[in-house]
């Protein structure tokens, strides 16, 4: 392992995903994507939905995320999300039909005569929009 490494954690409301030592991580912060080095100054911000990058002896971990925040505070990186995930650990057949079955049920209130309720079909879709970027990250896996 490099001794240029730092401290980064994934976070979600009920478990830790990852508590490693990598040399880099990108994040996708809600303004655009931060790029962490050991050494980074302390900062902390808003995440948007997207995949995190992480790099560790020239092997890249993906990890998508739900949003949250990020703080960078010494030498260590904490990602706090309401849901994310490993992309080693995804099926892409799984996230496939699972993101088909969410949209099945999106279109079945949409075309109900009521437009059904508001906070499901906010919830369906930012399940599909998960679901999206954790496809992204399992294509950045395999390149």
């Amino acid at each position: 392992m490099s001794e240029a490494v730092f401290g980064f954690e994934i976070l979600t409301q009920s478990s830790i995903l990852c508590d490693l030592h990598v040399e880099e991580a990108v994040i996708c912060a809600y303004d655009g994507e931060v790029g962490v080095l050991p050494g980074h100054a302390d900062l902390i911000g808003k995440l948007k939905k997207g995949v995190i990058r992480a790099s560790l002896d020239n092997t890249n971990m993906f990890f998508v995320v739900s949003g949250g925040f990020y703080r960078v505070e010494n030498s260590k990186l904490i990602v706090m999300a309401k849901e994310a995930y490993d992309a080693e650990r995804l099926k892409e057949e799984e996230v496939t039909k699972e993101l088909e079955s969410l949209k099945v049920k999106l279109k079945s209130i949409e075309n109900s005569k009521e437009n059904g309720d508001l906070k499901l079909k906010k919830s369906l879709l930012e399940k599909i929009s998960l679901n999206e970027e954790a496809l992204k990250a399992l294509e950045l896996l395999h390149l």
